[in-house]
């Protein structure tokens, strides 16, 4: 089974959204339970959505980026392990190995996040001494949006991938198909 565009579109959404969330409002839609009820809501398998945040909720217990640490992204985790579950076909457990490395590419996206926005605190910082107000909330406007795109990136390329790379990836991971180089 393919994904449609809508189902795409919204679950790239839904991992732009809980990741402002993450670090903004904290309404705590972002937790890999909630966002496993999410996309089981879009694809129309509540069953596994819940089941793979469920255990991405219990993966993330007593996990806390405390200071400038960074923890996985499970909520994208979630999202790429529904997609993968419903795609594949081959159950949650397959999604959840796919799903899983690609919320560890959240760990470097976060790092990454986190040194674009300290150039934004600084540019910030420089207008509020200039006491330019409007120019230093027009900039701070900026990590919102860039977190969205940082974390919305990597779900949209993996939700985007050729079904032959999909099936090559997880019968590598399973063990089904051996790899080869060519």
């Amino acid at each position: 089974m393919q994904l449609s565009a809508l189902q795409i579109v919204l679950l790239v959404l839904v991992a732009a959204e809980i990741n402002v969330d993450r670090r903004g409002l904290s309404l705590t839609h972002a937790r890999p339970v909630i966002v496993g009820f999410l996309c089981g809501l879009i694809l129309g398998d509540m069953n596994s959505g819940l089941y793979i945040g469920g255990t991405f909720t219990l993966m993330s217990l007593g996990v806390a980026a405390l200071g400038g640490s960074s923890v996985p992204d499970y909520g994208v985790a979630t999202i790429i392990a529904c997609a993968f579950a419903k795609t594949t076909g081959q159950g949650p457990e397959v999604g959840m190995t796919i799903g899983l490395p690609v919320g560890m590419l959240g760990v470097q996206m976060d790092v990454l996040y986190k040194i674009c926005n300290s150039f934004i605190a600084q540019k910030s910082q420089k207008y509020a001494n200039e006491k330019q107000f409007g120019k230093m909330y027009a900039i701070l406007y900026l990590c919102p949006v860039m977190v969205a795109v940082f974390m919305a990136f990597p779900t949209a390329v993996a939700l985007t991938a050729p079904k032959s790379a999909m099936s090559q990836s997880v019968g590598v991971l399973t063990g089904n198909k051996p790899y080869k180089k060519e």
